[in-house]
């Protein structure tokens, strides 16, 4: 909301300036946006908020005329209110009023691996395979502190040859990702590891397993991106028996 406001607020002021102020009262928040720009008529601030409605006030400006008709319905979504005064020539001035209840109190984070059961000594390695840095970021700090060795790679091949240097116990494998895909990737893996080790296969979406499981599927379960972190920390440790310790692994099939 405020980014489109601010926007229009320096789009129509040639010159002069535009600014955005902050006032607390609470539980109540005032955003204002105010400008020095080119203004709008007494006539058309009623239709100013209307689908596909624009003032004619400064020619060239891009647009399709819905911005302030999706920020008056975000603000009513939230219910806050919105107004506006302006005087042609001089300028504008866009307030928008919000209600925000109070924030709980901060709660420590818990710190850092504290999810996954102490090793007690036994090594466990886990291969993360994601073209997406930021997954394999995420997925890094999740796991830290819990004393498994993390390998990471950025493609289905780089994994297959990350896995080939240094079996894994679990490959975490994401589905989509470009000349190689998860699925192929992961059953090459299958093919060298046979049921030793477990594979978790992560997609952003959740058609990809919405079929009927077919026999030469090479996954032990499956997660939907974005996962609760709690959900994945469960599926690591069981995958890899940290919660059990019982010899055979049982599957989700």
């Amino acid at each position: 909301m405020l980014i489109n406001l601010i926007s229009n607020a320096i789009k129509y002021t040639p010159e002069g300036s535009a600014a955005l102020s902050v006032t607390w009262r609470n539980p109540v928040a005032v955003f204002e946006v105010s400008d020095t720009g080119v203004g709008i008529a007494p006539e058309d601030l009623d239709r100013i908020f209307d689908p596909f409605e624009r003032i004619g006030t400064v020619r060239g400006q891009p647009g399709v005329g819905l911005g302030l008709t999706i920020t008056r319905l975000l603000v009513d979504i939230m219910g806050g209110q919105i107004t506006i005064e302006s005087t042609p020539g001089q300028g504008s001035v866009f307030r928008v009023k919000m209600f925000f209840s109070d924030a709980p109190e901060m709660v420590a984070a818990a710190p850092a691996g504290a999810g996954l059961p102490l090793l007690g000594g036994q090594s466990r390695r886990v291969l993360v395979v994601d073209d997406d840095p930021a997954q394999l970021e995420l997925v890094r700090d999740i796991l830290a502190g819990s004393g498994l060795t993390l390998d990471f790679a950025r493609s289905g091949r780089e994994g297959i040859e990350t896995f080939r240097a240094a079996p894994a116990d679990l490959v975490v494998m994401d589905i989509a990702m470009p000349e190689m895909d998860g699925w192929q990737a992961a059953r090459a893996i299958r093919a060298m590891a046979g049921e030793e080790t477990a594979i978790l296969m992560v997609s952003a979406n959740a058609h990809d397993f919405q079929r009927a499981r077919r026999p030469d599927d090479p996954h032990d379960d499956y997660l939907v991106k974005p996962y609760e972190v709690s959900q994945f920390v469960q599926q690591v440790a069981f995958l890899l028996e940290l919660d059990t310790g019982r010899a055979a692994r049982e599957r989700s099939r």
